[in-house]
């Protein structure tokens, strides 16, 4: 899917910044369902991400699939208001999340104002469906999920 900007120039193409391997298929697989899946140590049950073929911890070489919560807090973030990803509307959020299963994951904060965002807030995952073929995950602050009438209906959540 080519990104144009305003005057109709191709810009990017989301399909260039999606390379599912083996070893994130199930990652992948899984935001296409609306689902957070992160791999597990087998030894030490440590939830992994990012995907390497050893754990980080134990060096353990087998590993299984979990469905993860979702849920988080956000650790730190960058405010980006100069487009260097034809993907993401200005100004977009880059967040360090920590995921209630251990790891850490980078993703995008959303549906929150600039002023709002703190360290240590609780976050919860969204999918954005990009493509045919690309589902991103992005985080929100996890109080909006509780009040539905102040959702972006626009956005589409599998």
């Amino acid at each position: 899917m080519a990104i144009h900007d305003p005057h109709g120039i191709i810009v990017g193409n989301i399909e260039a910044l999606y390379h599912p391997t083996p070893e994130t298929l199930p990652f992948w697989e899984g935001c296409s369902h609306g689902q957070l899946w992160l791999p597990q140590c087998c030894e030490c049950r440590t939830v992994l991400h990012p995907f390497d073929s050893t754990c980080s911890v134990c060096l353990g070489p087998t590993r299984k699939w979990i469905q993860a919560s979702g849920d988080g807090r956000m650790i730190t973030w960058v405010i980006y208001r100069r487009l260097y990803n034809p993907a993401f509307t200005l100004p977009y959020v880059v967040a360090l999340i920590a995921l209630s299963e251990g790891p850490h994951i980078i993703s995008n904060l959303v549906d929150c104002s600039e002023a709002t965002i703190k360290a240590g807030m609780p976050v919860r995952i969204v999918f954005d469906q990009l493509t045919d073929r690309i589902v991103l995950p992005r985080f929100r602050p996890h109080s909006i999920l509780l009040e539905a009438d102040t959702y972006d209906h626009s956005r589409q959540i599998l």
